[in-house]
């Protein structure tokens, strides 16, 4: 796996908003298809949200400031496509490589999508759970953030390739981030000025797989905090739904049995509650695969069949241990995917089961040697 953080990134197909193209109203386009935006291109500049590395970066290869032309001209390869907009790989000046988010629509004036970006990146800087917020740009056609670049790509890649034959996540690297996950939401949820002018800055809002980065240790850190407060809401109805190739090992009711729902096209109005229920269908899909988090009657029903081993659910090979920690997270993730929001935990008590606190006080414990020495 550590052979795709060089890897040449191959180029995407499209995503499909509905019936509709992301990218019918020509607001964004390819790396390389820069003679379609030349016409719009203007001398808008990056702004970098922490001034020493605004310096850093500057110093004096652009004059003061990279613009919009130079930063689009800096994009190499999508790295991913959502109907919240494009992802793209980005080489700056000296080489450091950026993933900048190109929104599709924005529906925040450019003061107030300033304001809100700054804010962002000075609570995410708080958390090393938290991929950091570097900069961001607003011109009349483009707005676009810029964060840090994870080489080893998203949890949702490194799934992809082991359901598709590669070196797959084993159990301990999968409650790790299953846990780094965490560890970022309760951050968020704890937040103690919830509201800045009617932004809820104790709110990720849009949280799976593809937006956990993951770091060459294989720790996790979460992406796009905040940034569904910076589209249109109308763009962040389609979320990804189970791949239908991948073939459950566990009896299934029919696709038209009315238990049989798909949950990770679930939708509420962002919440800390919507937040929680994002993260059990995240630790699902982990779990059991992407077929998981619309099978949760089916998982409920089959509950003592998983438990004694006669159903095979877990997609990864288990020790005796191992698989008691994996049935408790199991049982956690199904209660945060309650359809009654009240009946769904809170991320400090999700924090507080055994399973989860030894690891974070070993996890303590590690980051206070490594501060001391």
């Amino acid at each position: 796996m550590l052979a795709r953080a060089f890897a040449k990134p191959q180029k995407r197909k499209n995503s499909q908003c509905g019936s509709n193209n992301a990218y019918s109203n020509g607001e964004l386009y390819y790396h390389d298809d820069y003679s379609m935006a030349e016409w719009y291109m203007d001398e808008q500049s990056l702004v970098f949200c922490d001034k020493a590395r605004h310096d850093e970066e500057c110093g004096t290869v652009f004059g003061s400031h990279p613009t919009l032309r130079d930063v689009l001209r800096s994009a190499v390869a999508v790295l991913g496509e959502s109907c919240m907009g494009m992802t793209e790989k980005v080489v700056l000046v000296q080489g450091r490589i950026y993933a900048m988010k190109r929104f599709k629509t924005v529906g925040i004036s450019k003061g107030r999508f300033g304001k809100r970006v700054e804010r962002l990146a000075q609570v995410g800087r708080g958390s090393p759970y938290l991929a950091p917020v570097v900069a961001y740009l607003y011109s009349k056609r483009v707005k676009v953030v810029m964060q840090e670049h994870f080489p080893m790509g998203s949890l949702a890649d490194l799934l992809a390739e082991g359901r598709e034959g590669c070196t797959t996540l084993d159990w301990p690297q999968r409650l790790a981030i299953i846990i780094h996950v965490a560890l970022a939401i309760s951050f968020i949820h704890n937040q103690h000025r919830p509201r800045i002018r009617s932004m809820q800055m104790n709110v990720h809002g849009n949280i799976k797989a593809s937006n956990v980065m993951i770091r060459d240790d294989f720790s996790a850190c979460l992406s796009d905090y905040g940034f569904t407060q910076l589209a249109i809401p109308d763009c962040l109805q389609q979320i990804n739904s189970p791949n239908p190739n991948y073939h459950a090992k566990m009896p299934s009711p029919p696709k038209d049995h009315p238990t049989y729902v798909t949950k990770c096209n679930h939708t509420e109005k962002a919440s800390q509650k919507k937040d929680v229920y994002d993260f059990g269908a995240l630790v699902l899909d982990m779990l059991g695969g992407p077929r998981a988090p619309g099978m949760v009657h089916c998982i409920r029903t089959n509950k003592e069949g998983i438990e004694n081993g006669k159903l095979e659910f877990f997609e990864f090979a288990t020790n005796v241990k191992e698989r008691n920690e994996a049935l408790v997270v199991l049982d956690t993730a199904l209660a945060c995917v309650d359809e009654l929001a009240a009946e769904r935990p809170s991320m400090n008590r999700i924090l507080s089961l055994d399973v989860f606190r030894k690891y974070t006080a070993c996890l303590h414990q590690s980051t206070l040697y490594s501060a001391h020495n």
